[in-house]
């Protein structure tokens, strides 16, 4: 969950029966990288992808350790903008706080370093083409693997985006 999820439902390539679960609200921000460990421990035989923003993959960072410590295969891809975007566009749009209220940008977080550090091996891409082939390759391993994919933080959320009558 998270303001990236739209832009995921409209763009993600799953579909059929146990192929793409969404929480469907934006209280169960963080249960994407837990949810997938649960499912990858399901069905072990099944390539297993969780996106994440990376306010939500803060919320459960520590499960790149379990995924580790337990060999889940899992591929985690992480949306970094730097920013709980949904909750700033909230707080700006419905209480007048400032742009980015809820950003880090002045202390940003190497997601590659820390999964690293955690044990899994991990990808920075930022076309499309190092998307294509980081998610690939971490799909095709036999390991917990995360891919950071930096976007921009002024980039609209997609519930805006897809609203606008212009």
């Amino acid at each position: 969950a998270g303001g990236f999820r739209i832009w995921t439902l409209a763009t993600f390539p799953a579909a059929g029966p146990r192929s793409y679960v969404n929480p469907g609200s934006w209280a169960t921000m963080g249960s994407g990288l837990p949810s997938a460990l649960g499912a990858q421990a399901a069905n072990p035989d099944s390539d297993v992808v969780a996106l994440a923003g990376d306010g939500g993959l803060m919320m459960a960072i520590h499960e790149l350790h379990t995924a580790a410590a337990e060999g889940l295969p899992v591929t985690t891809v992480v949306f970094r903008n730097e920013d709980y975007a949904i909750i700033s566009d909230g707080a700006e749009r419905e209480h007048g706080l400032p742009k980015g209220t809820y950003a880090w940008g002045e202390s940003p977080i190497d997601f590659v370093a820390l999964a690293e550090s955690m044990g899994v091996d991990a990808a920075r891409a930022a076309t499309p083409a190092e998307v294509r082939e980081a998610v690939a390759d971490a799909v095709d391993a036999d390991e917990p693997r995360l891919v950071e994919v930096p976007t921009d933080p002024d980039e609209p959320q997609a519930s805006d985006y897809l609203t606008r009558s212009d």
